[in-house]
């Protein structure tokens, strides 16, 4: 917890959120009410600014007859895959955009190529002519 900057004995949304009472999406209260087990991602403002990003887990307790006494919440630190799925995020991006570039370049080539291709084939066909008529006229 103290890597979190959590002090003991505190409510969840008291030390995570800084808040006053439980959070409306509060997973802690569902358990209580539902007994199931529930994982919610989170990210949270350190005191020091620092933004951390983690699951929390949480799981009923229950005594031998089977009521919930307690709901055991697990934080599990997810700062740094969060952080490498942002930037692969960015990569993803950033590729996108220079392939629609380079799709762009080489679809402007392809066309001057046919305009160029056009022009050299009518130049061809032209040529052609004009040796039918030399021919023709000589002969």
């Amino acid at each position: 917890m103290e890597q979190y900057g959590i002090t003991p004995g505190k409510k969840c949304y008291e030390a995570l959120k800084w808040l006053k009472e439980p959070c409306p999406e509060c997973i802690v209260l569902k358990t209580f009410e539902d007994g199931e087990t529930r994982s919610q991602e989170q990210d949270r403002i350190q005191e020091d600014g620092n933004q951390i990003s983690f699951i929390a887990t949480c799981s009923p307790v229950r005594d031998g007859n089977g009521v919930i006494i307690s709901v055991v919440e697990v934080l599990h630190d997810i700062t740094e895959r969060k952080q490498a799925e942002d930037e692969i995020g960015k990569l993803n991006e950033e590729l996108e955009q220079r392939v629609a570039e380079r799709t762009a370049e080489l679809e402007e080539k392809n066309a001057e190529l046919e305009r160029m291709n056009k022009l050299f084939v009518g130049r061809e066909l032209r040529m052609k002519e004009l040796k039918e008529e030399i021919k023709r006229l000589k002969g």
